[in-house]
């Protein structure tokens, strides 16, 4: 190893280095440390450095006109560390310059024939060129620089021209790696050639690098990029070119460029005076802009017919400018607000312009644009090629729309359509296009609403975060259960929808023990002995009556809140199927018939019909079954709306296929609920009639075994409070008026005395009933006015109601 200080420059004829070498400045010198007149050459293990050249020669000047005319070899000021007469090779070796500069070209090394680093590493930093005309911050080759299989870095440089690296002819960069840091020059902040630059299978990075006028990462006659990797970062020029300026063509064959926060006042990116061109492969543009026209591209012409560009961030000025045409398969502007493509004289050709999620596209005669979507559009669609959608418009609902995000409220749905065909590109789905189609919930539990909300980017799918129906449910305002996801129907409510546990013989059982407990139990009440206490018929009695005008309403509330938690803990222990429950539906589906609601009417009523017999049989099973069965017609009539009344959407969904037209099924289920409800007086009054055919008859037995013996002046008096209770009631609304509406308080009051009447004719029922001289007729009156007043008062309730909907319809028009 040779180390040499320096007080005077070196020169050579010609120069071999072998071995490791190192040359350092003791003190500024006027010439370049080392001085070759002919070829110089570092052959393979060869290790040099070169350390603190400062060539500090000036050229001498007239005095006249002060044109710069040296007395004295102009050669002298050229290189700071080292001057080559002729080439320059460095084969298999390792060469570090730092601290080095020159008042005139090549601050490092002046190479004046050609330049070779093969199979090579080197490395400068901290090397300046003259600022005065002057070129190549750190190298200045006359003749072609050429890297091959090799690795160059150049770090805090600057000249006039050629911040870094400056070639008279061409720079060739091949299979190598070539590195420029914090690099400055008036043309070509990084890189400079007068004639083209061409990389191949080459890594090139360019970062902080700055030009005063054009070519802010290089200023060439032409750049060639052929599979290799380009990334210029943090690059300015103040005219034109923030990466690329190209005095002739820009052509990009393959490989990847990637250009991130460039500025220049036109072509923020790259500009080519003639044509850029680009083939297979992928530039991608990262926050470019510019005062002018061309943020990412500028040219006279743009050939990439079979190309893709990405462009990401905010831009100023059109992304891509072109004064005669425009051709590209695919600019991805999804990450690119307010993207614009533009040509000046109206030959725009793009195949595909993916824009900012929330914007869609508008393409007019001389430019392709993508503009945030309008008020009330939005445009959700993985495909950012689509236009934007018309936001659903629900009436008297808000709804939360923005460009690229919908909510929906609860109680809402948008029916969205599933993509018939998924394609590779768009691997949606659903399809987001059409979002007019909305509609209310008859159940609001079914609807929880939820966002949708488009992706981040091109083909990324929406993000649902609730779909428009729970799991379950299904259809047109979410009124129907999705069977081919194993739900149906419960029993309770026809649009709540349940999971259907796989085991069925548990709910077999249990339907099977409810219906036969309740009927043997109530029957074998009527064989029980009688008892003398003539409390007991009119206690027993008048609680019956109560409970039969409870049941239709109370009792089914109870059971609508209670039975869930119920049967899920039943199933839960039988069955051990979590979330899971089951309902008659589901014993259809189990054994293959169809979950229509007419089907579970007919397979509920096997039973009951079986049990029924005889008169015993007959009473017990009017008070038993008959009020499910007439129930069970009743949901035959529930109607919903799903839209307005001025969208025409009245429905009657589970009418049963009787083959006649709607209002005509409508009045025969009508009739059959009329029937149902003649047949419970009825079949108490023709058993009265016929009371003298029985000794003791089974229905008085039936009333009168509610309770125990011991109990009999309890039993009275119990109905003697319930009676003192609705006394009081009655006394308390008449004199307080509760309510602010004085037909309330009138209606609650009329109510209350129409309990009272109904226990007190019941009582007069049954004293009838006992006394010696009871009068058939007189039992029959007072059975039609206990009817008659229990059925005017629903049939009043009824009419009051549908006369307040409709009041508050017309307010609401």
């Amino acid at each position: 190893a040779v180390e040499v200080w320096l007080w005077q420059p070196i020169s050579f004829r010609e120069l071999d280095l072998y071995g490791t070498v190192a040359f350092m400045a003791y003190q500024k010198l006027t010439e370049p440390c080392l001085t070759i007149d002919g070829a110089t050459t570092l052959h393979p293990g060869a290790a040099v450095r070169i350390i603190g050249c400062q060539n500090r020669h000036r050229p001498r000047y007239t005095d006249k006109d002060r044109t710069k005319m040296s007395f004295d070899p102009c050669t002298w000021a050229r290189g700071g560390a080292l001057h080559a007469g002729g080439d320059l090779t460095i084969e298999g070796a390792h060469l570090e310059i730092s601290g080095s500069s020159t008042t005139s070209c090549g601050g490092a090394i002046y190479v004046a024939g050609f330049f070779n680093l093969a199979g090579s590493s080197m490395l400068i930093h901290r090397s300046h060129a003259g600022f005065d005309g002057d070129a190549g911050g750190a190298l200045y080759v006359v003749g072609n620089l050429t890297v091959a299989n090799a690795t160059l870095e150049v770090s805090t440089t600057h000249a006039f021209r050629g911040g870094a690296l400056h070639s008279n002819h061409h720079i060739n960069v091949v299979n190598s790696t070539l590195a420029v840091t914090n690099a400055q020059a008036e043309f070509g902040g990084a890189l400079s050639a007068f004639g083209s630059l061409q990389l191949a299978h080459a890594s090139v990075t360019l970062s902080h690098v700055q030009a005063g006028h054009s070519g802010g990462g290089a200023h060439c006659g032409r750049v060639t990029v052929a599979e290799s990797d380009l990334t210029i970062s943090h690059a300015e020029a103040q005219y034109a070119g923030g990466a690329f300026y190209a005095f002739r063509d820009v052509q990009f064959l393959s490989g990847h460029i990637s250009i991130d926060t460039v500025f220049a006042g036109l072509g923020g990116g790259i500009y080519a005076e003639q044509t850029y061109s680009q083939h297979l492969g992928r530039l991608d543009m990262f926050r470019v802009a510019a005062k002018g026209r061309g943020a990412g591209i500028y040219a006279g012409r743009v050939e990439a017919a079979e190309a893709e560009l990405m462009l990401q961030g905010t831009m100023r000025g059109s992304a891509v400018y072109a004064e005669k045409l425009l051709r590209f398969r695919k600019v991805n502007c999804s990450a690119a607000p307010g993207c614009v493509l533009r040509a000046f004289e109206k030959v725009l050709k793009v195949g595909e312009l993916f824009c900012h999620r929330g914007e869609g596209f508008l393409r007019r005669t001389t430019s392709l644009r993508c503009h945030p979507c309008p008020e009330q559009t939005t445009r959700l669609t993985g495909d950012a090629t689509l236009p934007c959608t018309q936001c659903p418009e629900i009436p008297r609902i808000p709804i939360s729309c923005e460009p690229a995000k919908v909510a929906l409220p609860a109680g809402t749905m948008v029916n969205i359509k599933l993509n018939a065909v998924v394609s590779e590109n768009s691997r949606e789905p659903y399809n987001l296009t059409d979002l007019t189609e909305w509609y209310f919930c008859p159940n609001r539990q079914a609807c929880p609403g939820g966002i949708i909300e488009a992706g981040r980017w091109p083909g990324e799918a929406p993000r649902i975060q609730d779909m428009p129906c729970r799991k379950g449910f299904c259809g047109r305002g979410c009124v129907h259960c999705d069977s081919g996801s194993g739900f149906a129907r419960s029993d309770s409510d026809v649009l709540h929808c349940i999971k259907c546990a796989d085991k069925v013989m548990v709910y077999i059982l249990m339907r099977l023990a409810r219906d036969v407990g309740f009927f043997t139990f109530a029957a074998v009440r009527g064989f029980l002995p009688d008892y003398p206490s003539p409390h007991y018929p009119w206690s027993a009695v008048s609680k019956t009556e109560a409970m039969a005008k409870l049941a239709p309403t109370s009792f089914a509330a109870c059971g609508k809140e209670f039975s869930p938690f119920v049967n899920r803990g039943l199933l839960w222990f039988f069955v051990a199927e979590e979330n899971e429950s089951l309902s008659a539906e589901c014993l259809l589906r189990h054994f293959g018939y169809p979950q229509e609601l007419y089907l579970v009417h007919l397979m509920s009523s096997v039973l009951p019909a079986v049990l029924v017999g005889g008169w015993l049989a007959a009473v017990v099973g009017t008070n038993v079954f008959l009020p499910s069965f007439s129930a069970a017609f009743g949901k035959y009539l529930v109607s919903y709306r799903v839209r307005p009344e001025a969208y025409q959407d009245y429905q009657l969904g589970f009418l049963p296929p009787l083959g006649l037209q709607p209002h005509t099924t409508v009045a025969v289920i009508a009739s059959a609920i009329t029937c149902c409800f003649l047949i419970g007086p009825g079949s108490w009054i023709y058993v009265l009639r016929r009371r003298h055919h029985w000794k003791d008859p089974p229905h008085v037995r039936y009333l009168m075994s509610e309770y125990r013996t011991g109990c009999s002046a309890w039993e009275a008096a119990q109905m003697w409070m319930v009676s003192l209770v609705l006394l009081s009631s009655t006394a308390l609304y008449h004199w307080f008026s509760p309510y602010k509406d004085p037909n309330r308080n009138h209606f609650e009051f009329a109510l209350l005395l129409a309990a009272l009447a109904m226990i007190g004719l019941t009582s007069l029922l049954l004293t009838n009933d006992l006394d010696w001289a009871s009068s058939l007729y007189t039992e029959l009156c007072l059975i039609g006015a206990i009817c008659t007043l229990a059925f005017g008062i629903i049939t009043f309730m009824m009419i009051f109601l549908a006369w307040a909907f409709y009041k508050e319809l017309l307010e609401w028009k």
